[in-house]
């Protein structure tokens, strides 16, 4: 009696373990293909890709197994077609060294006549649109919007109307089973949180403007000071000049190096000052906004 029971507990414990194996169809179809049962195996992976609902990598893992399925029951043009489907999406992608020729024929075949699915994605106007520039496959037939708060609206075509709130995070090309081709985020436009801006004093720019513009001053005062003494000893050193002729270039050459001074006093302080707020609040950010999110963005 207890031998009994523990024989069904067991074979309960089993049948409860196989179920959870074959919970995903596509565990079974490879199960199948290591039973070189192709047939059955094919006709499970063209129904998960007809259901629609993929995800892109696994779209794209669906119709390369798809493919070699066909290749192995020697139908070139199924294969070639499934291989062109994940060619569009993954021009880069490689089958592995040592590859049956039964299967890299048809792959090969379909590299040759594919190119990349290019599409672009907006919102505009209260409607979410695709623009499809590449698809030699007449891949895309819906569009999916992903909206800020988790839910996605779906529809047929490259348009779909959205709502004015919640805002769009992502766009999404859809084949016409449903599954997800390409996907763009879509950028939310950054808001500045009114009082985060620093006052014009507060800010190196001021100073080290003030201060280039008090040395270019002093320089050309020093510049003019040279000029008057020079003047001042050419004309002493002739003799026979007037002594309000040489107090007049005096006088001047004295002005000139007054503006000097005071330029290069402005200029040195200017830039001492530009020095001391640079450093005191380079590491200072300013808060932006998203309708989702908060961030913070360092300025300099």
């Amino acid at each position: 009696m207890l031998r009994a029971a523990a024989v069904a507990v067991i074979l309960a414990m089993s049948a409860s373990a196989h179920a959870d194996v074959v919970t995903d169809p596509l565990v079974e179809a490879k199960r199948l293909e290591s039973q070189l049962e192709f047939e059955p195996a094919l006709v499970i992976v063209e129904k998960l890709i007809a259901q629609g609902g993929n995800e892109r990598d696994r779209f794209l893992e669906l119709n390369l197994f798809a493919g070699k399925l066909a290749a192995g029951l020697d139908r070139g043009a199924v294969a070639e077609e499934h291989f062109a489907r994940v060619l569009a999406l993954d021009p880069q992608r490689v089958l592995p060294d040592g590859t049956s020729p039964k299967i890299t024929g048809p792959f090969d075949a379909a590299r040759a006549r594919t190119t990349l699915l290019r599409v672009t994605a907006k919102v505009e106007a209260g409607t979410a649109s695709l623009a499809v520039e590449s698809d030699v496959l007449n891949l895309v037939g819906g569009i999916a919007v992903l909206l800020v708060d988790g839910r996605e609206l779906r529809g047929t075509g490259t348009q779909l109307a959205i709502p004015s709130s919640p805002r769009v995070d992502q766009i999404s090309a859809l084949d016409a089973f449903g599954n997800r081709l390409w996907t763009q985020t879509i950028a939310q436009p950054l808001q500045r949180v009114p009082g985060t801006d620093r006052p014009i004093y507060a800010r190196w720019q001021l100073y080290a403007v003030l201060g280039a513009g008090g040395l270019a001053a002093g320089g050309f005062g020093a510049w003019r000071m040279h000029v008057a003494q020079s003047e001042f000893d050419r004309l002493k050193a002739e003799g026979g000049h007037d002594f309000s002729q040489l107090r007049d270039i005096e006088q001047r050459g004295d002005k000139w190096a007054l503006v000097a001074n005071i330029g290069f006093g402005v200029g040195a302080a200017g830039v001492l000052a530009a020095t001391i707020v640079y450093l005191t609040h380079r590491d200072e950010s300013h808060v932006y906004a998203t309708p989702s999110s908060v961030g913070v963005v360092g300025r300099f």
